[in-house]
């Protein structure tokens, strides 16, 4: 007998999803496809999938998608290096205004998307809602 169930929702500004496939099999085998930053939720989410399948070869995959745009920071390096420059050519041309600041940020490589390294980390929230869904999925 094979099975297939998804679902999916929402938290904090994350969409998420999970697909669970499974086939026959003779006993349990989970495998779990975590987004990075998840690794810690594999045993728990084992434990809640051992309390309700008794056998099957299955697949679990989670997605998530940061709904919001992402955050944009300045580039220390680029904005020193740049403001520099400026400074120095407005010192060297008579009469020039000096450098503004929506001007040097809008320079090519002086504003960058935050990486997910630099936004918090995944919330309490969100895995609570994740372990919820897997359960959904489960049932």
């Amino acid at each position: 007998m094979t099975g297939f169930a998804r679902t999916d929702g929402q938290q904090d500004g994350v969409a998420w999803a999970w697909e669970l496939r499974s086939v026959n099999g003779r006993g349990l085998d989970l495998k779990l496809r975590l987004p990075p930053g998840l690794d810690a939720m594999e045993p728990s989410l084992r434990e809640a999938a051992g309390q309700v399948l008794r056998r099957g070869n299955v697949t679990a995959n989670a997605t998530l998608r940061r709904e919001e745009r992402p955050r944009l920071v300045a580039d220390p390096t680029a904005l020193q290096q740049v403001l520099a420059l400026a400074q120095d050519l407005a010192k060297r041309i008579p009469d020039a205004p000096p450098p503004t600041a929506e001007g040097l940020l809008a320079l090519p490589g002086v504003l960058r998307a935050a990486n997910a390294s630099d936004d918090d980390a995944i919330t309490a929230d969100i895995r609570a809602a994740l372990a919820a869904g897997f359960s959904a999925a489960l049932t």
